[in-house]
Parts: structure tokens; sequence; C-alpha cells
């Protein structure tokens, strides 16, 4: 018979063993996988360290906890929609804050990069030096532990994560106060917000905006809350929100939301803005090809992604990020979806 093959996990190779094969102290392993450049080795001494390192594995299974990572100059960007109109400005900006500070950029969506293991790889493996996540993108508690154990180089986007001092958002409570206000100008009190779970933070200062705005028009705040975030979730909620609450108006507080509104007001043969009017929050090439063209408020979408490059970099040199809401006022942008309550 073959003999049984160990289930013992070999040994992770250490800076001294590192140091060992290449013949040279630990601490100056330590500086040349680090890029330091106070590093005082020839380049003959650095390729040796390198190979050692290879030959060991090393660099393959360092853990962040234990080692400062050399920098790649590459962040990487999570998010839960590649094919999201939104998603496409926010990426933009990552890049272009990232390319002026000297960074490229690694996109991925969570299901399609293979899951929790390798974004975690991503980091541990040192494929880049930090992760910017929007917050729908990844569970919770993943993030948290990733940051934790990586030395705090997650930033999340979009909303907070508990555990995490820093983030950067929008400010969603004005822009969902902003929906209300002009569907309440144009006669509707009939009005059903759609919103994702309040368990994450960007939902739940949504919901926050529409409550607000709805007690200070003396109005019922009917909120219809979905699975998850896609098209088919806002056409499930429509679709419930039409049979319980029978509005006048609606508001999907996404584009995707609002896509499946459009279908589910369609099926059920309801006009949109003759019978129900219908607004969302984000401007974008779906707000503005859509028929009827979908009246929106404008959020700094692509400047909330600038500036989660900056933080994100700013917390790779060393510096202290907090919690960041982005300048910029959200804005009406009136089309053909909205319109004055026929009486």
């Amino acid at each position: 018979m073959p003999p049984k093959k160990s289930s013992l996990v070999p040994r992770r190779a250490t800076l001294r063993d590192v140091g060992l094969l290449a013949k040279v102290d630990p601490s100056l392993v330590s500086r040349v996988l680090n890029n330091d450049p106070n590093a005082t080795a020839s380049a003959a001494t650095k390729s040796r360290i390198l190979s050692a390192a290879k030959k060991l594995n090393y660099t393959t299974n360092f853990s962040a906890r234990n080692l400062k990572m050399a920098k790649t100059l590459t962040i990487g960007l999570l998010l839960p929609d590649l094919t999201n109109p939104v998603n496409d400005l926010v990426a933009h900006g990552v890049q272009e804050g990232a390319a002026e500070l000297g960074y490229g950029v690694v996109i991925a969506n969570h299901s399609d990069i293979g899951g929790d293991k390798t974004i975690s790889q991503m980091l541990t493996q040192g494929h880049v030096d930090g992760i910017i996540a929007f917050v729908h993108s990844i569970n919770d508690s993943l993030l948290e532990n990733l940051s934790k154990n990586s030395n705090g180089r997650i930033l999340p986007m979009n909303g907070k994560i508990k555990g995490i001092e820093c983030s950067v958002s929008l400010d969603d409570p004005k822009a969902a106060e902003m929906c209300v206000e002009h569907l309440v100008d144009l006669g509707h009190k009939k009005i059903v917000g759609i919103f994702g779970s309040t368990t994450n933070d960007s939902p739940r200062r949504r919901v926050v905006g529409f409550k607000k705005a709805c007690a200070k028009y003396n109005i019922q705040p009917n909120i219809v809350f979905t699975q998850g975030y896609s098209a088919h979730d806002g056409y499930l909620a429509t679709l419930e929100a039409i049979t319980k609450y029978s509005p006048t108006a609606i508001f999907p507080s996404s584009n995707s939301y609002a896509l499946g509104t459009y279908r589910a007001l369609y099926e059920k043969k309801f006009r949109i803005p003759e019978d129900i009017s219908v607004i969302t929050l984000h401007n974008s090439a779906i707000t503005e090809f859509l028929s009827p063209p979908l009246t929106s408020v404008r959020l700094p979408a692509e400047e909330m992604g600038k500036v989660s490059a900056e933080k994100l970099i700013d917390m790779l040199n060393g510096k202290k990020v907090k919690h960041f809401i982005v300048d910029g006022k959200p804005s009406l942008v009136i089309r053909g979806s909205t319109a004055r309550l026929n009486s």
C-alpha cells in the first residue's frame, strides 16, 4: 500500500527562514521585501533575498497581521454589480482619484471573483494594498474581520460598517427628503418608498430621510422593504406596494429598483406619470433613457469614488481617516416620470 499522506499543514516560512537561505539578517529581509528606501543591500543581495522568498513561497503565505506588505501601488474596488451605471460613475471616480496619486485600480464583483476567500487573498497575498468595498457587495462581518486582520486596509463606501472607524458616504437622507418633497409639491400624499434592508447603513439612512419628510408634510410613511438590491427585487416590491397601498406615487430608492418598478407598472397597466408618478435616487443613463425619462435626485457618485480613493491611500500612508460625507448637495433632475396629481 502507498504511504498515507501527512495531514499536517506545512509550517509557513518566516523572515528568519528567508534570511537563513539568503544568508542575511532577517531585519534586512523585512526591509527589502517592504521596499524600504533605507535598506542597505546591493542588487545581488536583494536578488538573493527575493529568490529565497520565492523558493520558500513566503510572499504567497504571509499574513498582513504579521508583516507590512511591500506596496503594489494598486487598490481594489469591490462593487455589487458591474452593470449598474451608477457604479460605473463610482468606478470612474475611484480610477481618477487613484491615478492622480500614482495608483492603479483592480475592479471586481464579489460573486464573480470567487467569493469571500478570494477577497481575503487579494489582501493577504499582496495583490492590492487596500480595498474600497461598496457596503452591499459583501457581508459586513467579513469586512470587519478583513479590516482587523489587514491593519485597517479596508474602506467602506456608501455606508458605515460596525467595527470599522472609517467610511465615505453621500447625503442619502437629504436626497430621500428631496424626493418626497418633489412629490408633495405635485399634490401627492399616497407615496410608497421602496428600500433595502435597514440592517445596512445606506438604506437605513434613506429611510430616515423619507420618514422625516413624510412627518414634515403629515403624510403616512408607507414603506416596502426588499430582500435584495436587484431590479427583480424592485419589481416584487412594486407589486406589493400597489396591492397594499394603492399609491399615486412610488419612490424606488435606487436605479435598479426603478427598473423593476417600471416593469411592474407596465404589466399592471398603470401609466407613468398619468396614474402613478415615479422618482428615484441617482442620475444615470438609466434615468435618462427610460420611457418616460425618470425624474431623479442627482448625488455626486463620481466624487464619492474619487474621495474614497484619496481616503484609502491616505490610510495606506499612515494617516487617520474617519467617517466622511462627500461635499455636494443633491439636486433634483425633473423629467417625464412625475406629474401633478390629477384631482
